[in-house]
């Protein structure tokens, strides 16, 4: 029972109450966007943009990888999205 409670407050967004023992149905944000930024390109990918202007990350999907939650790409101490600006063009089709 103080497994359910933990984990209610979990989705309550209260992640310092983690739901030990249970899997959830909510990822951490940054652990999965360190495995984004890392098949974005990870620091070189950060590294491009600080040399380009503007600094906007324009990224080609099909409609499989547009729905990836793109802007979770964290860099390791922010998410990407936070610095720089991204544009997603989906190929419908």
């Amino acid at each position: 029972m103080r497994r359910r409670a933990a984990c209610r407050d979990y989705a309550a967004g209260q992640p310092a109450r983690a739901c030990a023992g249970e899997q959830s149905l909510f990822p951490q944000p940054a652990g999965l966007g360190a495995q984004i930024y890392a098949a974005l390109g990870g620091n070189a990918l950060r590294a491009r943009l600080d040399a380009a202007w503007p600094r906007v990350l324009y990224l080609t999907a099909d409609n499989r990888a547009a729905a990836l939650p793109w802007e979770y790409a964290y860099m390791g101490d922010d998410f990407l999205a936070l610095h720089y600006g991204m544009l997603l063009w989906a190929r419908v089709g």
